[in-house]
């Protein structure tokens, strides 16, 4: 079986060519790879728990327009002039919209 650490490790690997050791080891952010440059208790915390650093962790975790469904027959989305941030009021409206056309 597969341990968690191992597949922690896998997974970086797979993601950013390195684990979050080897980015401690180095002092830096394990997708960026500068020196972090915390702003808070809970940006260091979150380095020790992911290795990235606060302006990569923020730019991972910020909620985005497309990610519902893929269709692999539709072209993705452009991103063309698009911050890239997901309008959650709209989006909301939308899902529900749809939940409703399908009753």
């Amino acid at each position: 079986m597969l341990g968690l650490k191992m597949a922690q490790d896998i997974l970086a690997q797979a993601a950013f060519g390195w684990t979050k050791e080897d980015a401690h080891a180095a002092g830096v952010c394990i997708d960026c790879r500068l020196a972090p440059k915390p702003r808070s208790e809970a940006d260091v915390g979150e380095y020790r728990i992911s290795g990235l650093c606060p302006d990569c962790f923020e730019k991972a975790t910020r909620p985005r327009k497309h990610f519902d469904i893929i269709d692999p027959d539709e072209p993705p989305p452009s991103d063309e002039g698009d911050d890239g941030l997901w309008d959650s009021e709209a989006h909301a409206d939308q899902q529900w919209d749809d939940i409703r056309s399908n009753e």
